[in-house]
């Protein structure tokens, strides 16, 4: 089957144009505004721009609340390394899982999972940092930036948890980690082993680099590097500026987060099998028994965890994972099914928090556009 080069992924507000085997993968827009350029993943001294894509197909579903993408390119050269994506778009946010084999016989000794560009005008920012293990998502510490001089906001040998942008007219754009917080964080697991998280710029453009493993190959003590595939988890997600929702005479059933948080626990994990199957029992019972109501889940914020038996990694030492994931799935999970009886989902973070960010905004949307692709 021939591979397609070109595919656009859109509804009437944005759209994703992608490109394989090119200097961008893809350029994310919110209507005529360009927000994002992704740039292919670099392995040891190859990079993606040269590859051959092996598999483009899009997965297209009836009700038009998601579709997905997953590519599978080769670069046909030296160790012939393969890079395995599924981007899964919704209405105001995409989840990105990304595969990565250095290729025959070979390590990857140094990784970058994809530099991105996001040009302006930007007028501020806020980088959040991982906060430890049973916190929030914190409020956020805003930047205002100018044109001057570029500064560097983040330079870290460990991720940020989140970086959120807001433009002059009010749009926000936002890229985070995903669940696998272990995985961004390895590098401090493995002898030999640094990374790089940085983030600069101005007003007129923010660069974001992301090289999660970059080892130390040069000393003469240094040890032989694991040959293995890499998975990285993240997303992005956007909104304009905030509008109210129309009130609605519909009946309104609401669950509360803390009815669904495990026995002894402070704090709720949708990573963990208990949460999630409660949670899910609870819609199926509602969304079969009710008709064009309206759903919220309320008090649901997401949670930095190291709960080992959420993980299957029984032998490893580092099990910090983010519930942030899991809430997207959730969101898409339930709004599908509330379609079948004319219901509708929302997720609500408590009283005390505003959403600021544009994926917490999102969740607060009852409706949503069609997604197409081709």
């Amino acid at each position: 089957m021939k591979v397609n080069y070109q595919t656009t992924i859109n509804t009437n507000a944005w759209r994703a144009d992608f490109s394989l085997a090119e200097e961008t993968l893809m350029r994310f827009y919110l209507g005529d505004r360009l927000m994002l350029n992704l740039e292919p993943v670099q392995i040891n001294k190859q990079t993606e721009a040269q590859c051959l894509p092996k598999k483009a197909r899009l997965h297209k579903k009836i009700d038009g609340l998601s579709i997905s993408y997953n590519v599978s390119n080769l670069i046909p050269f030296g160790s012939e390394p393969k890079i395995e994506r599924e981007f899964e778009f919704t209405d105001g946010f995409a989840r990105v899982i990304q595969d990565i084999n250095p290729g025959k016989r070979v390590a990857a000794e140094k990784l970058n999972i994809g530099n991105m560009s996001l040009p302006g005008p930007w007028s501020k920012i806020a980088v959040v940092r991982v906060p430890g293990a049973g916190k929030s998502f914190p409020e956020l510490e805003w930047i205002e930036l100018d044109a001057k001089a570029e500064k560097v906001l983040f330079n870290e040998s460990y991720p940020f948890l989140a970086v959120i942008l807001e433009a002059p007219d009010g749009k926000r754009f936002e890229i985070g980690c995903g669940d696998d917080l272990w995985r961004w964080g390895i590098a401090s697991d493995l002898p030999d082993c640094s990374a790089e998280f940085k983030i600069s710029g101005n007003e007129d453009s923010i660069e974001i680099v992301r090289i999660p493993l970059l080892f130390d190959t040069e000393s003469k003590d240094a040890g032989e590097v694991e040959r293995r595939t890499w998975r990285f988890k993240w997303y992005f997600a956007w909104s304009d500026a905030p509008a109210l929702e129309m009130s609605s005479e519909r009946e309104q059933i609401t669950l509360d987060m803390a009815d669904f948080i495990e026995e002894g626990e402070k704090h709720s994990c949708m990573h963990s099998m208990f949460s999630r199957k409660q949670v899910r029992q609870a819609l199926r019972g509602i969304i079969a028994n009710k008709e064009n109501a309206d759903i919220i889940l309320t008090n649901t914020e997401a949670y930095i965890c190291n709960k080992k038996n959420h993980l299957d990694r029984s032998t490893k030492k580092n099990f910090l994972h983010w519930d942030a994931w899991d809430l997207m799935e959730l969101f898409i999970w339930a709004k599908r099914k509330a379609l079948a009886t004319g219901c509708t989902f929302r997720i609500m973070s408590p009283a005390k928090r505003n959403s600021e960010t544009p994926l917490m905004r999102n969740f607060t949307h009852s409706g949503f556009q069609n997604i197409c692709g081709e």
